[in-house]
């Protein structure tokens, strides 16, 4: 009976399928309308042969179109140049740039004020050449979110600073603690937190020099007590800034304390360029469309600049060569040291052409790292990948690239790419387009 059974179940299995490949008039032309989950958006075929141009178009596209670009130089007022001139009858501020051409800059919102939402700026160079280098194109841009407690973008003292934290946090003025001390410690007693103010006494003994904190004062913050403490130092520093190295601020939130950053904000704008350009030498980068711009201080020295999840049309000129490419799901980090003059760089996203012969991926697996002061990165590394598994590594130093191909992807059988072949060449022969291969 058993083999009956199957015997049965297999011939109907196989009637079913045979009825199955009639209706389908023996293709399967019926499945066509199914979604390939499993499409690789990156169409770039990787070879030897071709990777130094492919390199050469995305550091162009990439990091140079970014790096050499006047996006975040003007993003209030407060970054105006000394040698504007207000021109009341158009409400703009006009300059005349080094060499010949203008720019005129204008803002809904004056500098050092409290900046908001739906603030807007508009920034038009009109063939302004600057001796070592050109601007030209319009940026337009509207404020759709401000954070911080440095809200006017110039820095903040500790009056504005408290205040606006007691706004943010929604605490009264009785419950705003000022104390004067070297420092402040908490201290969790049972259902409440200790807050002792600390006096830093120093003695010398022989060559050692010893710390001794003495407690000034102390002050009981119960558990459902919500309070903002101001310590305003004993000694501070010439020139002391809010937060950095002077008065300190802390809030006392359900037993919990947090301290907090007075220079800080976040702003993140929507803008719209139109041939917004910058042209250095005989190269000359074009941003066409919309951009979400980020940018965000910890401090006076250290910002964050991003554009985030943007679409948008890069264009690059050198000689009478001219390339367009697509920035789609385009990301860029910069992390900038204003002290140092240093930056790191972090790129993701998509970017298409007809000179790479289709689309590439970027990826944030390495960061290009340089200083302010050089034509291009001192070390560091940006990856793209192609189809497959197929990929490049860009290894740079200040003088040379490493180009590590990888244009078979998985030649191993581990499953990953790995890299086949490597050419190492320099920013002047890649730029110059003397190619090795």
């Amino acid at each position: 009976m058993r083999k009956a059974g199957a015997s049965l179940s297999g011939k109907l299995i196989l009637l079913f399928i045979c009825a199955l490949v009639s209706a389908c008039n023996g293709s399967y032309t019926a499945f066509e309308d199914d979604k390939d989950f499993d499409r690789d958006p990156k169409t770039v075929d990787i070879e030897t042969d071709n990777s130094e141009s492919l390199s050469l178009s995305i550091l162009q596209s990439a990091y140079l179109a970014h790096y050499q670009s006047a996006l975040y130089d003007f993003l209030d007022a407060s970054d105006l140049p000394e040698d504007v001139t207000f021109v009341p009858e158009r409400n703009v501020y006009e300059r005349s740039c080094a060499v010949e051409g203008t720019v005129n800059y204008s803002f809904t919102r004056a500098a050092g004020v409290t900046h908001k939402s739906d603030d807007r700026i508009t920034v038009i160079y009109d063939n302004c050449d600057e001796g070592d280098i050109k601007y030209d194109g319009k940026l337009t841009a509207r404020y759709t979110k401000v954070k911080g407690l440095n809200n006017s973008f110039v820095g903040t003292d500790t009056p504005t600073c408290t205040e606006n934290l007691q706004q943010q946090l929604d605490i009264s003025d009785r419950n705003v603690i000022h104390v004067s001390g070297d420092d402040i410690k908490f201290r969790r007693v049972a259902d409440t937190l200790e807050v002792d103010v600390l006096d830093y006494q120093f003695t010398q003994e022989g060559e050692q020099t010893i710390r001794t904190d003495v407690v000034l004062e102390t002050h009981v913050v119960g558990k459902k007590e919500r309070v903002i403490i101001v310590n305003t130092l004993l000694s501070p520093p010439v020139n002391a800034v809010t937060s950095i190295n002077g008065d300190q601020l802390y809030s006392v939130i359900d037993n919990t304390d947090k301290k907090y950053a007075c220079q800080s904000f976040e702003r993140t704008l929507k803008a719209s360029l139109n041939n917004f350009s910058t042209q250095k030498n005989d190269l000359k980068t074009t941003l066409n469309g919309s951009v979400t711009l980020y940018e965000a201080q910890e401090n006076a020295n250290r910002v964050n600049q991003e554009i985030i999840n943007s679409d948008f049309k890069t264009i690059v000129q050198q000689g009478n060569i001219t390339e367009t490419y697509s920035m789609t799901d385009y990301r860029v980090q910069k992390t900038l040291d204003r002290a140092k003059r240093s930056y790191a760089y972090l790129f993701e996203g998509f970017v298409s052409s007809s000179v790479l012969g289709g689309k590439v991926q970027l990826t944030k697996s390495g960061k290009l790292l340089g200083n302010l002061d050089e034509s291009y990165p001192f070390s560091g590394s940006l990856e793209f990948l192609g189809r497959g598994l197929e990929r490049i590594n860009l290894l740079v130093t200040n003088q040379t690239i490493r180009i590590q191909i990888d244009f078979n992807g998985d030649s191993t059988g581990t499953g990953f790419g790995d890299i086949d072949v490597f050419i190492d060449t320099n920013w002047t022969d890649l730029f110059e387009r003397n190619f090795q291969f």
